[in-house]
């Protein structure tokens, strides 16, 4: 399989479009299974680019992401790209000043939290800042949205008004998608920082789609396998088969925890589990 397309976005769309009914991923609420059409992402995706574009998001502008693995960090992430935005990942397990350095770092102009926890650490370094050497640096954001919760800047809330607003807004949508190249700057993935201060690696479109290319023709999936996803998002290796995942069409099915793993495998039944033990070392 070759990519003709510039970037994934396109990509993904085509193939919401191709396998509209069918199964994009499957996520466990409540004990109970749900399954999410390729349309049904996609729209999600429109609607979550059409809130950003309504908040002022400009392309070029860094989104940080600060949230476990989960299918709303997919569809953010499309999103954020969609708009011509770049994504910045953050762990969920950072401390708030880490998180602090990344968005200062980053120029982080949105940031989108995955729920109270993770919005008090982005809550406490723009009202008090962070040490950096002995010095204490201010982080400016225009806007803190969360995936969780409640009110106008929550996920639900963000995907109604973006529902609303995308009539008027799809156009410039599609524009943004259509003028991204695949040398356009996608994501600034951080390292540990162990050495120092965490670096920011620039990631293109071209980079991502080099990588899903490049597995794409060992044939490990098929369109309408199973992949089972709990690694962090944050991480390189995660968003990579994130992306296999898109352009092999497979179903991605998102772990609850780490805590139930055994069970979310045995009733799911992956072709695939991706894992890189390291990370939790």
């Amino acid at each position: 399989l070759e990519l003709t397309t510039a970037v994934i976005l396109i990509l993904f769309f085509n193939h919401a479009r191709r396998f509209a009914k069918g199964p994009r991923y499957r996520f466990n609420r409540a004990g109970q299974w749900h399954e999410v059409t390729w349309e049904e992402c996609a729209a999600r995706v429109y609607a979550l680019a059409a809130a950003l574009v309504d908040l002022g998001v400009q392309p070029g502008d860094r989104v940080a992401l600060l949230s476990a693995t989960r299918a709303e960090w997919m569809e953010t992430d499309l999103a954020i790209l969609s708009v011509g935005a770049i994504t910045v990942p953050i762990y969920p397990s950072l401390l708030a000043d880490e998180c602090g350095y990344i968005l200062w770092n980053s120029g982080a102009t949105v940031a989108v939290a995955e729920n109270e926890r993770q919005a008090d650490k982005i809550g406490h370094v723009r009202e008090h800042g962070f040490e950096l050497d002995g010095a204490l640096i201010a982080v400016e954001l225009q806007h803190v949205l969360h995936i969780d919760g409640s009110g106008e800047n929550c996920f639900d809330a963000l995907l109604e008004k973006g529902r609303v607003r995308l009539p008027r807004l799809r156009g410039e949508i599609e524009n943004r998608i259509a003028a991204q190249k695949r040398d356009q700057l996608a994501t600034i993935v951080y390292t540990s920082g162990t050495t120092g201060p965490p670096k920011g690696v620039m990631q293109t479109h071209g980079n991502h789609l080099a990588a899903v290319e490049s597995l794409g023709r060992l044939r490990l999936l098929e369109p309408g396998d199973i992949d089972f996803f709990f690694l962090p998002l944050a991480h390189s290796f995660a968003r990579m088969v994130e992306y296999l995942g898109l352009y092999l069409a497979t179903i991605t099915v998102y772990a609850r925890s780490i805590d139930t793993l055994l069970e979310d495998v045995r009733e799911s039944r992956p072709q695939v589990i991706p894992s890189v033990p390291r990370i939790y070392e």
